[in-house]
């Protein structure tokens, strides 16, 4: 099993914990950026037309995801997210009925077209709730070379 330990700005060292939601209440901001994938084909454009992104199913997940290609500017972030059911935290103004404990899959339609690279951006910001991706596939169509 891996742990993540994390340093202060005043030097302290702390270990992250799964069960631990918050920093002394504070919400924890976790965010990750691919690096520029080519999809191995760096001299050809591609169109691509969604994200698929498979998420752990836990109480309120919350994922933002946006796209940034070579030749655009990044694009408007859209919201994954699953409301499993607990009875530790029964709010009958959020509840679902999804009680299902497999992962699951999101789609997310970003149009993006005629680029070479292509950057992946995930982030989760929350005092209360975890999010874990397990996998985010790019479907990919080749067009002409450069």
């Amino acid at each position: 099993m891996s742990q993540l330990i994390l340093s202060s700005r005043q030097g302290g060292i702390a270990r992250m914990l799964q069960s631990c939601r918050n920093d002394d209440g504070r919400k924890i901001d976790a965010v990750w950026e691919s690096g520029s994938m080519d999809f191995g084909q760096a001299n050809r454009y591609k169109y691509s037309n969604a994200v698929y992104l498979t998420l752990k199913p836990e109480s309120q997940v919350r994922v933002s995801v946006s796209v940034q290609t070579d030749v655009g500017v990044r694009t408007q972030a859209m919201t994954a997210a699953s409301g499993l059911a607990t009875l530790a935290e029964l709010n009958f103004g959020r509840f679902s009925f999804l009680v299902n404990r497999k992962p699951f899959t999101v789609r997310l339609r970003f149009r993006t077209g005629r680029y070479t690279f292509y950057k992946l951006f995930l982030k989760s910001s929350s005092a209360s709730s975890t999010a874990t991706v397990l996998s985010a596939s790019i479907p990919v169509s080749y067009a002409n070379l450069l």
